[in-house]
Parts: C-alpha cells; sequence; structure tokens
C-alpha cells in the first residue's frame, strides 16, 4: 500500500485516511501493522464497491439509458455508501456513528488478525449491514 506522509490530508486530530487504495497519514504519525490491515480491508471494500457500483451503472449505459460517462461515478461507490450510511448512523447514535459504520466494523473487528486478507470471503462486509 502506497503511503503519503504529509500534513495537508488528514485534517489535523486524524491519523490517516485511505483515499482509492493510497494511504494518506500525518507527518510524524506510526502507521503499524494493524494500521495498515485496518487500511488494507478498506481498500478490498473499496474496490468491492466499484464493482457494486459498475454492474448498477452498465445496464443503463448497454441500454442508451445514461452517457457511458457516468461509469466514472462508479469509482466512488464506496465513499458514497460510507457517506450516507454514517449521515443515517449520526441521527440514531450521534459521536458513536463512525464506529457503528458497516465497512469500520469489519475492519476494526479484523484489523488484529494479520491473515485475515487472505482469508477474507468477497463482500464480507454485507454480513455487517
Amino acid at each position: 500500500m502506497k503511503i503519503i506522509y504529509n500534513n495537508i490530508i488528514p485534517s489535523k486530530g486524524f491519523k490517516c485516511i485511505n483515499l482509492f487504495g493510497v494511504l494518506f497519514a500525518r507527518k510524524g504519525a506510526y502507521i503499524g501493522e494493524k494500521t495498515l490491515n485496518h487500511e488494507g480491508i478498506h481498500t478490498v471494500q473499496i474496490l468491492e464497491m466499484f464493482v457494486i457500483g459498475f454492474v448498477t451503472l452498465l445496464p443503463f449505459v448497454v441500454f442508451g439509458l445514461i452517457s457511458p460517462w457516468w461509469l466514472f461515478a462508479s469509482v466512488g461507490t464506496f465513499y458514497y455508501w460510507y457517506f450516507i450510511e454514517w449521515l443515517i448512523e449520526l441521527c440514531n447514535y450521534g459521536t458513536t456513528a463512525y464506529h457503528t459504520n458497516t465497512f469500520e466494523r469489519e475492519a476494526f473487528d479484523n484489523d488484529d488478525d494479520l491473515t485475515y486478507l487472505a482469508t477474507r470471503k468477497r463482500f464480507a462486509w454485507w454480513k455487517y449491514l
């Protein structure tokens, strides 16, 4: 996983953020094996959500209902779902919404298991819905 250390992304108060499989980390932040595994789980989730978005939009393109340019929107499917789920959870759980998110629950439950990514079933986050 590519790690870019800087003082801009993520904002102050956060150690790192995974954007499309690239880990942006605050300068001087310690990124250990557990964090790398956690973010690696997110990277796989991002790829799986891309596939879901692409497959969902493709029939609309094939039948001429939308422009092929809309397929680029599938790149952000993980982030759309994450944000909508976070907003819903924010209403229900307040400041703990981050920890009740489907993707975060899978990542936190398995970030100690450094072999998880090798044995993980596809779309494993689904069982956390």
